[in-house]
């Protein structure tokens, strides 16, 4: 990926008008030139003047072999969701190896059961984060779609999921054990709302067990996932540095930097206290609070939550 981008392009004509004193008066213009401005983002200001290594992978599934998951993955089975309490309850049942579009997927699903949903949720059984002078990269390929009942000819009919209301999808990752003293990052929370969408990352830190200290305002961001992708495919991204003792957390998608996390994202965040983390990925249904109104969750039989590829790799930081 380039390390810059163009963002804006101004056309400025100079046009420099001469009247001459003798008999035949001459318009003299100069020719029209190109001013291109380039500005940095956040993610460039980080790594400008150091030297970076080559990307190493430290892990990879593409979910060609489902009696390999046992190996890599927790399948989250028989609890409900912290924050949705009153809606969704995690079943390995709902974890499954398909095909999907012409790929090797894992499927995360979503179905009502009775008056709640059970739905689908993983976790790394390796723990990851950046040691000092190191990049550490997570990265994975994700589509999310429905299907609402059958169409007149009886073939199933899917339906986008702007198209539903109540789902809740996330690739995040974290250290659960005294949540959240160790930390945790959202790489991608998603919300639908019937015939809209939302799309955020956040962090969450706090020194008191069970409180996170930092401010919605501060690190909630809201991005677009309508950008490059193919038939529904996106890929997102994080990357976790560690750059002599200081830490930086840059949110990618669909290799465009959205969102850096640092210091100076919330005076309460000390990214120096964050510990390595597991990997999760989850669909989640309905909320305890005022995310949806749980009254309304509709628009899909069965949802779906596909995983075509997940990497983790790590590359020096040199300091020039």
């Amino acid at each position: 990926m380039k390390n810059r981008f163009l963002v804006t392009v101004v056309f400025i004509a100079l046009t420099a008008t001469t009247f001459l004193s003798c008999n035949n008066n001459k318009q003299l213009d100069t020719p029209e030139e190109e001013v291109i401005v380039v500005v940095e983002s956040e993610y460039d200001k980080t790594i400008e003047g150091k030297e970076l290594g080559t990307w190493t992978e430290v892990f990879r599934d593409d979910f060609t072999d489902s009696s390999s998951s046992g190996m890599h993955w927790i399948f989250e089975n028989n609890r409900a969701d912290y924050n949705s309490t009153q809606t969704a309850d995690y079943r390995a049942s709902q974890v499954n190896y398909m095909d999907w579009d012409n790929r090797e997927v894992i499927a995360l699903s979503a179905i009502r059961s009775g008056d709640r949903f059970q739905a689908g949720h993983i976790k790394s059984k390796i723990k990851y984060g950046p040691e000092q002078n190191e990049e550490i990269r997570f990265k994975a390929s994700l589509k999310l779609l429905a299907r609402d009942g059958e169409n007149s000819d009886g073939s199933p009919r899917f339906v986008n999921f702007d198209q539903t209301y109540g789902l809740w999808p996330a690739f995040w990752t974290v250290d659960e054990d005294g949540w959240p003293t160790k930390g945790e990052i959202d790489i991608m929370e998603g919300y639908s709302y019937g015939n809209s969408e939302k799309f955020t990352s956040n962090i969450f830190y706090g020194t008191t067990v069970g409180v996170s200290s930092l401010s919605h305002d501060n690190t909630v961001y809201e991005y677009n996932l309508e950008g490059d992708s193919t038939d529904g495919w996106h890929t997102i991204e994080m990357r976790w540095m560690n750059d002599s003792g200081t830490r930086s957390i840059h949110i990618f998608v669909n290799d465009q930097h959205v969102k850096t996390y640092n210091k100076e994202t919330d005076p309460n965040l000390e990214l120096q206290n964050f510990t390595p983390h597991n990997i999760i990925f989850n669909l989640n249904v309905g909320h305890d609070g005022e995310i949806f109104n749980n009254n309304l969750i509709d628009g899909f039989t069965k949802a779906y939550y596909f995983i075509d590829w997940v990497e983790v790799s790590k590359r020096d930081i040199k300091n020039q």
